[in-house]
């Protein structure tokens, strides 16, 4: 009977021990915005709870545009991802603005980025996607000559930013020269 006791109290304290490291490992995130907490990682599931805005929760895992996570108040469910800011995750600053963005359009020049993927599409969604052509072809109808932006400008009698103005005649001397 020793024996038995022994043997179950070291199997419960390990789990305890494995899910207390376990939690430790898991990333810790902010609620966004006031957001629902759902039973499965679908609209359609009952919802278990109203998530406030600044709640730090802990994210088990991922499925397509949901994460499974876990309250501190021992709540477990699914949120929207986009509802969702990692901590302790550094915001790029300064680099890729506005400002960097027009200067790649003017100069076709960028800045190298990293892509860490699509949110809510993961590696099996992507491996099953097949091109849509006629999307494709519906997109590229939308596309205009120069002559016909030009046009568009001068009838609805838009100008030019003077910082574009600048970055062009930059560009044309360069090229003259």
């Amino acid at each position: 009977m020793k024996t038995f006791l022994c043997i179950l109290f070291s199997v419960i304290f390990m789990g305890a021990i494995s899910v207390s490291a376990n939690e430790k490992n898991l990333q810790q995130a902010k609620v966004v915005s006031n957001s629902a907490l759902y039973k499965l990682p679908q609209y359609k599931s009952p919802v278990i709870t109203e998530l406030t805005s600044d709640k730090t929760i802990h994210i088990f895992q991922r499925k397509r545009a949901w994460y499974q996570v876990k309250t501190d108040n021992d709540l477990n469910g699914w949120i929207k991802m986009l509802n969702v800011r990692f901590i302790g995750v550094l915001k790029r600053e300064g680099e890729l603005g506005v400002k960097d963005m027009f200067d790649s359009v003017i100069t076709r020049q960028t800045k190298p980025t990293t892509s860490t993927g699509i949110r809510g599409f993961d590696e099996e969604d992507l491996q099953k996607a097949k091109a849509d052509l006629q999307q494709l072809a519906l997109l590229n109808s939308y596309q205009i000559s120069a002559d016909k932006a030009q046009s568009f400008a001068v009838k609805g009698k838009l100008k030019r930013n003077d910082a574009v103005n600048a970055k062009l005649n930059n560009m044309s001397e360069k090229s003259d020269n």
